[in-house]
C-alpha cells in the first residue's frame, strides 16, 4: 500500500499519527492511531480507519456513504487495515458531486 500514501502526519496540529491513501477509484482512507487515548483502539488493535473521497490532490471528505462502512472502523489491527485498505481500492469509480 505503500504507493497508495499521499501523507503522513499532514496536520501538526493533531495529537495522533495519522496516514492518508489515496486510490485511482478517486477513494482512499484515513488511518489514526496513538495520541491521547481519544481514538477507538487499544494495544492490541489501535487503529481506526475512515474511508474518504478525494476532490482534488488535497481536498477529500469522510465517505459515510459506501460499500465499505457507514463510519469510521475503530479496533481494527495491521491485517485489518491491508484488508480494508484492498476493499477501498477495489471499489467501483464514482464522480464527485
Amino acid at each position: 500500500m505503500k504507493e497508495h500514501l499521499v501523507a503522513e502526519n499532514p496536520n501538526k496540529d493533531m495529537p495522533h499519527n495519522q496516514r492518508l491513501y489515496r486510490f485511482p477509484n478517486g477513494y482512499g482512507a484515513s488511518v489514526v492511531w496513538g495520541g491521547d487515548g481519544l481514538l477507538r483502539g487499544n494495544d492490541e488493535r489501535p487503529y481506526e480507519l475512515a474511508v474518504i473521497k478525494w476532490l482534488s490532490k488535497t481536498n477529500y471528505y469522510l465517505d459515510s456513504q459506501n460499500p465499505v462502512c457507514n463510519d469510521v472502523i475503530g479496533y481494527q489491527n495491521d491485517e485489518q487495515i491491508t484488508d480494508l485498505l484492498n476493499k477501498i481500492k477495489g471499489l467501483e469509480r464514482k464522480d464527485t458531486e
